[in-house]
């Protein structure tokens, strides 16, 4: 998923898979640096304990971009 205003470099988020993440933020972007194109990279790396949801079911982008802003 992206989150970015318009004319920015977009941040990826993704809720973490496992129980306890197996990699920081810093080694995921390492990862994403020796695989993809620099374009492509994200600026910030956010591990979620979960994805915020409306009380229809879609993502809360609202509240992404909240943590987002928490995080630094």
């Amino acid at each position: 998923m992206r989150i970015a205003a318009p004319g920015s470099a977009a941040v990826g988020l993704a809720p973490r898979l496992a129980k306890r993440p197996t990699a920081s933020p810093a080694e995921i972007r390492r990862r994403c640096r020796r695989h993809l194109p620099a374009w492509m990279v994200p600026r910030k790396v956010v591990i979620l304990d979960h994805m915020p949801v409306t009380p229809s079911g879609r993502i809360d982008r609202r509240v992404l971009s909240g943590m987002l802003a928490e995080s630094g």
